[in-house]
């Protein structure tokens, strides 16, 4: 059973029913002024932040990134 709350994603009018901690893959290289996310780094799914498709996800650094979801896989 799902319970839509802050970890589930209304995004184009559907529910992603994505847990906290799924693992995903980096697609394309991300670098911002904090740092650089390497495309094929795993990184663990936090949250849905938007409807725009951005997420919220912690690398194995620890750090919080957020990326759009067309960056991940």
């Amino acid at each position: 059973m799902y319970v839509v709350c802050r970890h589930s994603a209304l995004v184009y009018g559907t529910i992603f029913k994505m847990k906290q901690g799924s693992k995903m893959k980096v697609i394309k290289t991300v670098t911002t002024v904090d740092g650089t996310l390497y495309a094929d780094e795993i990184v663990k799914f936090q949250e849905a932040v938007n409807s725009a498709g951005d997420y919220r996800v912690k690398d194995s650094m620890g750090r919080i990134w957020f990326i759009k979801k067309e960056n991940l896989e």
